[in-house]
């Protein structure tokens, strides 16, 4: 048996009015538990025009982050970004500080309708607080908060290559159904191949959509009966993405 799958897939989301609807339940109270706590005031958030300022601390904790992951392709990203004078769009930056010190950043664009993440590094605990709502996700809501605030509608996570497990974790898929968004079609989806069997780790494979919408809204996880308990997460996002399990 073989499946058939989009090269890549698309992350986009549609923000509510009230922001907590998007993230869900369990998000929205882990957001709203740190923004009421006292830890909160040692946080805080900027936003402003890519400097070069901005890639002296991003760079090292981007490369760091991103060092571990398979398939990984290094991107000259202040060639891409600040250098990049074809650009329709001027790059902006999100900063998250922690008692005065960064601790995670996102690259953007603002189009007519939507606020664009290019590159995106964050890390994965806060330095001096134990919190359940991790950096991501408080910058998810920052960052969505922000869109809003700019009468923006719609928020891009950018484009992933598909195959999660194999190339990047699965985990990245998981937070962005988690926080609200949505896999969709590029607009010249490539179409590739997998036999089954030579599907040799834990893989979470989106599949072309059976109609002519681009909303990708069905996937398989491929995994082992021990390991099925690791990602019961990704079945309780069936409104953006039904998962058929395949034990190997």
């Amino acid at each position: 048996m073989y499946h058939e799958y989009p090269e890549r897939i698309n992350w986009i989301k549609s923000i509510h009015p009230d922001i907590f609807p998007d993230f869900g339940k369990n998000a929205s109270k882990k957001i709203k538990t740190i923004l009421a706590s006292d830890e909160h005031e040692s946080l805080s958030c900027e936003f402003q025009l890519l400097t070069e300022d901005f890639f002296i601390w991003f760079l090292p904790l981007y490369n760091d982050l991103v060092a571990t992951r398979k398939n990984f392709i290094q991107q000259d990203i202040v060639t891409e970004t600040l250098e990049n004078a074809k650009s329709k769009y001027p790059y902006y930056c999100f900063t998250l500080s922690e008692a005065g010190l960064p601790i995670g950043g996102a690259i953007f664009t603002l189009r007519e309708d939507r606020l664009s993440l290019v590159y995106r590094a964050i890390q994965p605990v806060f330095s001096t607080f134990n919190s359940r709502c991790s950096p991501a996700l408080y910058s998810e809501y920052q960052l969505t908060k922000y869109a809003l605030d700019n009468k923006l509608h719609k928020l891009v996570h950018g484009s992933d290559p598909n195959l999660y497990g194999m190339n990047l974790a699965i985990g990245i898929a998981i937070f962005k159904l988690s926080v609200g968004c949505k896999p969709t079609l590029s607009k010249t989806p490539v179409k590739e191949s997998i036999m089954q069997s030579d599907i040799e780790t834990n893989t979470l494979l989106l599949s072309f959509p059976p109609t002519e919408s681009n909303h990708v809204n069905e996937a398989f996880l491929v995994t082992t009966e021990n390991d099925l308990k690791k990602y019961e997460q990704l079945l309780k996002y069936e409104h953006l993405l039904k998962i058929k399990t395949i034990i190997r």
